[in-house]
């Protein structure tokens, strides 16, 4: 049988307490992935990343992933909103732009892309399942090269901690 290329998207509905919590969780998929990789001869792609920016607000005018201060002065990788929204102060009545509640509990994007994604995403299901009892974890297949690339910048603009394996 062989391989085809194509993509998957792993859900993972878990949220986590901090970062860190997070962060631990995402190396030990990074380890996975990797050694998933090296057991392909075809090319097989995974995009992992680290997110506490609502969805809602990504994508839509509303900012960016970049940075709050230069690199090499310690700055730190963040979701940076440009965008306001009305809001009625309810004590003058008045209509006021503010910036929106864009942070949300820390979770995990996760992207398998390339020959044999099927396989590699099955596996990681399989995996998740194994550590984590009692959650529901899905993968859903990208039908096409245009959908893939959209999710790619999709997580690359959300994620304020990101991994590419190649």
């Amino acid at each position: 049988m062989n391989k085809v290329n194509s993509g998957y998207i792993i859900w993972n509905p878990r949220k986590f307490s901090n970062i860190d919590e997070a962060t631990r969780e995402l190396n030990r998929l990074k380890s996975l992935c990797y050694r998933l990789k090296h057991k392909q001869t075809e090319e097989i792609n995974f995009l992992l990343g680290v997110s506490v920016t609502d969805s809602s607000y990504c994508g839509w005018g509303f900012g960016e992933i970049g940075y709050d201060k230069p690199m090499n002065m310690g700055g730190k990788k963040q979701f940076i909103c440009t965008g306001r929204v009305k809001k009625i102060d309810p004590n003058t009545g008045e209509v006021v732009r503010v910036t929106p509640p864009y942070d949300t509990d820390p979770h995990i994007h996760l992207m398998v892309y390339g020959y044999g994604a099927s396989s590699c995403a099955q596996h990681i299901l399989t995996n998740l399942r194994k550590s984590n009892k009692g959650g529901f974890y899905r993968k859903w297949r990208l039908e096409s090269p245009e959908r893939i690339e959209i999710e790619i910048q999709y997580i690359k603009n959300q994620c304020s901690k990101l991994w590419e394996i190649k």
